[in-house]
């Protein structure tokens, strides 16, 4: 946070615009490919399968959003018309996370079904 916190603007404007490349990967390659992963690995075992899994995202997430934090903590102390922007950035990137990850869990309970595990 410090570190975004002493940037100037233009710089960091590359980073956000490099974050939200980042969080669109995650979202749609790197997070669905590690549930494809986990899946097969601990087909005996769903309930470890799934607590891995969750760990792994919460903590992938939380990186990403301590930085879209500090942005917007950076832009309401530096320019309220600027972290009014960076918020609304940050919030249409939150919705896009929590909806992939919703579609996540919802292919990953059909997944289960079709094996004919229970949900």
């Amino acid at each position: 946070i410090d570190d975004v916190q002493r940037m100037q603007w233009e710089p960091l404007e590359v980073e956000i615009a490099a974050w939200i490349k980042v969080i669109k990967i995650c979202a749609t390659v790197l997070l669905p490919g590690e549930r494809k992963l986990c899946d097969p690995i601990f087909t005996e075992n769903p309930l470890n399968s799934a607590i891995l899994f969750s760990n792994l995202v919460r903590s992938v997430v939380i990186q990403l959003l301590t930085f879209a934090d500090a942005v917007v903590l950076t832009n309401q102390i530096s320019s309220p018309a600027r972290g009014a922007t960076a918020v609304a950035t940050a919030e249409e990137n939150d919705e896009q996370v929590a909806a992939n990850f919703s579609s996540l869990q919802t292919l990953h309970l059909i997944s289960r079904r079709e094996r004919g595990e229970s949900a």
